[in-house]
């Protein structure tokens, strides 16, 4: 992520969000990528970057690591299984994954 991105991200996001999303995507991520993930995953940008941000966090407090691949899987794992929800029941993405992590941990 360049300096402009992840100016953008702070003002979009915050700095310890920016932070996260910087750490999830080093050392050769690029914003693109989850722009892309996002897109696919039908999600707003906004809400999938937090999440990607709060699981990246978590990984870190639990001292744990994943790779790119893996943890963008558990975010449209996390997704796919809210999908037999009605969408006014439906948490926000960032609590969705929350309740996944408490739920199911992170399989290594």
């Amino acid at each position: 992520m360049d300096a402009t991105e992840y100016q953008q991200c702070v003002n979009l996001l915050g700095e310890a969000d920016a932070q996260a999303l910087q750490r999830f995507l080093s050392p050769h991520g690029t914003l693109e990528i989850l722009k892309q993930s996002a897109i696919e995953a039908e999600q707003e940008w906004t809400e999938w970057a937090k999440a990607v941000a709060f699981l990246q966090r978590w990984l870190e407090e639990q001292g744990r690591t994943a790779d790119q691949q893996r943890k963008l899987g558990y975010l449209t794992c996390t997704i796919d299984g809210f999908k037999n929800t009605p969408l006014t029941m439906r948490p926000p993405l960032v609590e969705a994954v929350k309740r996944m992590l408490q739920q199911h941990g992170f399989a290594e």
